[in-house]
Order: C-alpha cells, then structure tokens, then sequence
C-alpha cells in the first residue's frame, strides 16, 4: 500500500506514527515526512508544521503517491477528521488555488462519510472566492444546496463582495438567486454589494432590478444603496431614473450625502442638464453637504456643454 515510502513506522497509542514520502517536483525530488499524533482513538488536531506537511504534500505529490497520503489520514483519523483540522486542511489547498486537491479532499470526506458541515464549505468558498476562483465558489454554493447545507447570510455576503470587487456581476446575481430558492435572508449589504458589482460594470438595469428586489424584500433602504443605484443610472446616462431615486429618499427618510449629491450631478451633467446640475449645488449648500473637486467639475461641465459656462 505504501510502495513509496522510504520508510515507515508505526507505533502503539500515543506514540507517533511517521511516513517518508518521495516525490517528483520538476527534476528536483522532494522527501517529505508526515508526523501524525495519535492519542488512544482520538487524533490530535494538526497543528503548524505538521498540516502544512500534509497540505504541501498534496499539493507535490501525484497519482498514487497522493492516495497514500490519504492512507495515512485514514490511519490517524479512524472516526474522521476533527473539525478545526478538516477546516484548515481544505481551506489550506483552496488558498493555493489547488481546486484538483482540494476536490479530492472533498471528495475523501464525503467517501468515508466524514461529516461536511458549514464551516468547512465557507472556509473552501471563502479561499476560492478570495483568490479569484469564482466558478468554483459558485459550484461549492450549489453543493450546499444539493447537499442540504445551510449556510448564513454573513457567507453569501462575503461572496457577492468579492464578486463585486472582482467584477463578476453575473456571478453576484446568481448568488443573490440561490440565497432566495433556499430561502435565507438578504440584508442591506446583501443588496448593496450585488448593486455595486452591477453599477461598476454598467449594467444599470439589473442594478434597479436588485434595488426594487430590496423593496419587495422590505430590506431596510439606506444610502449606500441608492448611492450605489444612483452612481449605476449615471454610468447608464439615465439621468432621469438617478433624479427618481435620489426624490424618493426623502419619502424613504433616507440620508443624502456627497456621494449621492456627486453621482446625481454627474448623471445631470451627461443629460446636459445644467439647470438641475446648479440646483443641486444650492441644496448641497443649504444642507451643509461638503462639496469636493468631482462636484464641482460634474457642475462645471454640465453648464459647458450646455453653454452655459458663465454659470
């Protein structure tokens, strides 16, 4: 079973069990010794060195090599991994962007009926989501349902924030698809960073569609929501909708303020909208709203282009 191993002890109760594994890394041979702790029936939670071992040595070692070092998990953890340790060992691989491992070490929990809960599903799609690996993370999403894994709002929010941040507005959608089929809560950040992943990429109509969304859900309006909906119209040149928005905050005893004001400025000033644009620098004045250098080039450019630059 342990054809490769350069060598291989194995001790009684307490005492540790080792394996010598030798692998190919390019031209370069790696031997990398895994020490596991076993105490009676209970496997000591691996902990530093000893975890990056195991992790490193998943993450060199190929084909039969890797499924010893399974063997060895087997013969450490003969109820199943501990859950700090699973967490680690999974999040660990899907840091290294090792989506092949880190699908095997899914896989080997789920063959020998080792218990996948919550927590080690965020750890995997919280390192898929932080490094990039956003069709992993939405795949990982749907297992959970699939699976009956209950996940919390605080997970997908994490998610559809890196999605935001990355640019994945399609990917942020569909996540805000699967929180509503397994009915978990959507909150104000839930909404707001889905509408700014839509906003940043210009599609300004899915970011009112989501806005509406919040309406329906009698999600709690506040301003980084309609800023982030204000600033999506502007990019949209629907500078009509952008003054709907920010007329209903009042209604909604929503809070303006500069970055609402700028979005709302600059949406007038593509609509060449000069009048409302100089309106709008009189209210910022009258409430007290600091006026920055994007304020005031959004209302200069709007009365040039309108010519109106005396102004």
């Amino acid at each position: 079973m342990l054809g490769c191993c350069t060598g291989f002890q194995l001790g009684q109760t307490r005492k540790l069990r080792s394996a010598c594994f030798a692998g190919v890394c390019g031209k370069e041979q790696h031997c990398l010794t895994l020490r596991i702790a076993i105490s009676g029936d209970r496997a000591v939670v691996l902990r530093d060195g000893r975890l990056q071992a195991v992790i490193q040595a998943l993450l060199r070692l190929k084909g039969s090599f890797q499924r010893d070092v399974y063997d060895i998990l087997d013969q450490a953890f003969p109820k199943g991994p501990d859950q700090l340790t699973s967490t680690d060992l999974l999040s660990g691989l899907a840091k290294h962007r090792a989506w092949d491992e880190t699908v095997l070490a899914l896989s080997w929990h789920e063959t020998n009926k080792y218990e996948l809960n919550r927590y080690q599903y965020c750890a995997v799609i919280s390192a898929c989501a932080k490094t990039s690996m956003w069709s992993r993370a939405l795949h990982l999403f749907n297992q959970t349902v699939e699976h009956k894994v209950e996940l919390d709002t605080v997970t997908y929010n994490a998610a559809i924030n890196n999605c935001e941040k990355g640019g994945k507005w399609q990917t942020s959608l569909q996540l805000r698809s699967i929180m509503a089929e397994v009915k978990t809560d959507s909150d104000i950040i839930t909404f707001s960073a889905a509408i700014s992943s839509c906003e940043k990429q210009g599609v300004w109509e899915k970011a009112l569609l989501l806005f509406r969304g919040m309406e329906q859900c009698k999600a709690r309006l506040e301003t980084i929501a309609f800023n982030a909906a204000i600033s999506a119209c502007e990019k949209g040149n629907q500078w009509e909708q952008a003054l709907q928005l920010f007329s209903s905050m009042a209604s909604c005893r929503v809070q303006s303020n500069t970055i609402t004001f700028n979005a709302t400025l600059s949406a007038c000033e593509k609509g060449s909208e000069w009048k409302t644009a100089v309106r709008f620098l009189t209210m910022m004045a009258q409430q007290k709203i600091e006026l920055d250098t994007i304020t005031w080039n959004a209302a200069i450019s709007a009365c040039a282009k309108d010519g109106e630059w005396e102004q």
